[in-house]
């Protein structure tokens, strides 16, 4: 897989140097519904592989409200026409990788591929690591910075209706490395400042605050790669079914956005 085109990092640093917060709606008292992140799971079901990665996907959705797992089955077996075989050459094509090579998985405009889902052979933990990263909100923040603690406030209030996204707070404040992944991120961006506070998510990057359209930017992101979650009584993961439709359309216009083109 091409490295250049698949979703890296969420923060970019190490989440232990960071304030992370898992955003639990039950903590806030949300009454809203909420929305939930569609990730599809492309596997071979006679591959050992696969198998690993669809328990270890499972136990993820499994764990954290908020998250859809859909399973696709796209092995070489699988006709050319079936639809999770088409999804997952229309994925390739955009991300660069070889569709043959299984699991992969797609969520929040990145696709993770096996390198990540089962590195080294086939540790299944590290899947759960890989979409835990891919499902961050990464916001860079400077203390005493006044914008800063306005983007916490309006994010109080925002990440509640989506508690599959987990919520880290980084202050490049005295951290020369936070401010480095930083600039790092204007680069790969092609953003014109690497300013605070800067959101990262969703293979995407928003930089700066304004009290009257940020928290519409973001959640317009947010609506694009989540959908009405299914009933709480279902079955775990939807096997084979159709993707969301925030899941096939474009990230949106939010500046330094990856978009596929479906």
């Amino acid at each position: 897989m091409s490295a250049a085109r698949l979703g890296r990092g969420a923060c970019g640093i190490a989440v232990a140097a960071a304030t992370s917060l898992a955003v639990a709606t039950a903590a806030w008292g949300v009454e809203e519904p909420i929305r939930c992140v569609v990730v599809e799971l492309f596997v071979d079901g006679a591959q050992a592989e696969s198998q690993a990665a669809l328990a270890a996907a499972e136990r993820f959705a499994g764990s954290r409200r908020g998250v859809h797992l859909v399973v696709r089955q796209a092995g070489l077996d699988v006709p050319p026409e079936a639809r999770g075989r088409q999804r997952l050459q229309q994925l390739a094509a955009h991300f660069q990788f070889d569709p043959a090579r299984l699991p992969v998985a797609y969520c929040c405009n990145q696709a993770i591929g096996p390198e990540r889902l089962l590195p080294q052979g086939g540790a299944a933990t590290a899947a759960e690591g890989a979409l835990a990263e891919a499902l961050r909100l990464c916001v860079y923040v400077r203390t005493g910075c006044s914008r800063c603690a306005a983007a916490k406030q309006m994010l109080a209030g925002l990440l509640p209706r989506y508690p599959g996204m987990e919520l880290v707070f980084i202050d490049i404040a005295g951290q020369p490395s936070s401010a480095a992944a930083l600039a790092e991120l204007a680069r790969r961006y092609r953003t014109s400042a690497a300013s605070v506070p800067a959101f990262h998510f969703c293979n995407q990057l928003t930089v700066g605050f304004d009290a009257a359209n940020t928290a519409a930017r973001l959640e317009q992101v947010l609506q694009k790669w989540t959908a009405a979650c299914p009933a709480e009584s279902g079955a775990a993961a939807a096997r084979d079914d159709g993707a969301a439709a925030g899941v096939v359309q474009a990230a949106g216009s939010s500046e330094g956005a990856r978009r596929p083109p479906f």
